[in-house]
């Protein structure tokens, strides 16, 4: 086989993954000559990929190129390499009906070009008479958010308001996508429509995960009531963003949030004890310490290394006392590491008590966070660690 030689090993293994799909797809009989072809074809075309150049004649002629693995090759590759000058190739294989099971890969592929000459012909295809596999039409709106701007944000406005906008939407999947993606629209995300689903609970999931991504000021209400949602992915999202800052941007109660913060960091889940820890933190309350001290004893790492991070920025006398404790422990470096740089933040005189035994340890990661937390107390004596 004439298997071009781009980039080696890479394109290489992957001509020979092609070599397998076909052995799975072929006759023995037939497999010979067919395979070689195909391969021959797919070669150049993984080529540009991995060289990231593209040539449209080459790849323009594979989209009509007989095979489907070839085509979809050639889909894969376009958006892959990042050329804007995809788009115009791209487009007209949507419109294609007996092209219907590459016009997920193909809207994908527009997504990753990020081109917003794609956004009128998505639209298009979304609003055509012809009804479109789910796949495809989850893909589509992912594209639109992906690529942003005021037309695409538009558009995902009206089918969250309306999910029959998206006419070719076969099998209502247009508006839970939209719910899903929304956020990657950044300021132009239509929060108020976000917000709404996520009083639904079939939507609520992805709404609050996006309304979070999106640190919405509208939605401070709508987090603290999720906060005790049954669904710990929920809770997980939910208190993620309860931050001191934003609960000022955005109104909030301050006792209400500080509230809901300190029951769920005796939550049963522990991505929420550890979310509910970052936004603790935040707030900066010495008093809060008290609830913060205990799991340090947690039965997870994680959660340990958190919760003295956490008393790192909290501080006060409840914060070191525990903080010390776990430096004299036989804990995991990690903890053992947090709690020394808590100290640096907390209680720069007690750091300096324990700096000795750090910067002169056998172990290279203590000296390297000896150095870190100097930096934090005592940056003009940073020098001596250069001769280490």
């Amino acid at each position: 086989m004439n298997v071009q030689h781009g980039r080696g090993s890479q394109v290489a293994g992957r001509i020979m993954v092609a070599v397998v799909l076909l052995c799975s797809a072929t006759a023995p009989q037939h497999l010979s000559a067919q395979a070689e072809a195909i391969v021959n074809r797919l070669a150049p075309i993984l080529a540009a990929e991995d060289a990231r150049d593209f040539q449209g004649g080459l790849l323009g002629g594979a989209l009509v190129d007989p095979d489907t693995l070839v085509r979809r090759t050639a889909i894969r590759a376009l958006g892959r390499i990042g050329d804007g000058r995809a788009v115009p190739l791209l487009l007209p294989v949507l419109s294609q009906l007996d092209l219907a099971d590459l016009h997920a890969e193909t809207a994908f592929a527009l997504g990753l070009l990020r081109d917003s000459t794609a956004v009128g012909g998505l639209i298009a295809w979304l609003q055509g008479p012809i009804l479109l596999r789910p796949t495809a039409v989850e893909e589509g709106i992912l594209a639109l958010a992906r690529i942003g701007g005021p037309e695409a944000a538009l558009f995902l406005g009206q089918v969250l308001r309306d999910p029959t906008v998206a006419r070719a939407d076969s099998g209502h999947r247009a508006f839970g996508a939209a719910v899903r993606e929304a956020w990657r629209l950044g300021r132009l995300a239509p929060v108020a429509a976000l917000v709404s689903a996520a009083n639904d609970p079939a939507t609520m999931g992805p709404a609050i995960y996006g309304l979070g991504r999106l640190r919405a000021k509208e939605a401070g209400t709508v987090f603290l009531e999720a906060a005790r949602a049954t669904d710990a992915d929920i809770r997980q999202d939910a208190i993620r963003p309860l931050t001191k800052n934003f609960a000022h941007e955005a109104g909030l109660d301050p006792t209400a949030v500080t509230s809901t913060l300190r029951r769920a960091i005796g939550d049963l889940d522990p991505g929420v004890r550890i979310n509910a820890l970052r936004a603790l933190a935040t707030w900066g309350d010495s008093t809060f310490a008290v609830d913060v001290v205990p799991l340090l004893d947690d039965q997870l790492v994680n959660v340990q290394v958190t919760a003295a991070t956490a008393l790192g920025q909290l501080g006060g006398s409840r914060a070191t006392t525990g903080l010390r404790r776990i430096l004299d422990a036989r804990r995991p470096w990690a903890v053992r590491r947090e709690a020394f740089l808590g100290l640096a933040h907390a209680d720069p005189e007690g750091f300096r008590v324990v700096l000795s035994a750090w910067s002169a340890s056998t172990d290279w990661r203590d000296r390297a966070t000896a150095a870190e937390g100097t930096a934090l107390v005592a940056p003009a004596t940073l020098a001596s660690f250069l001769t280490d």
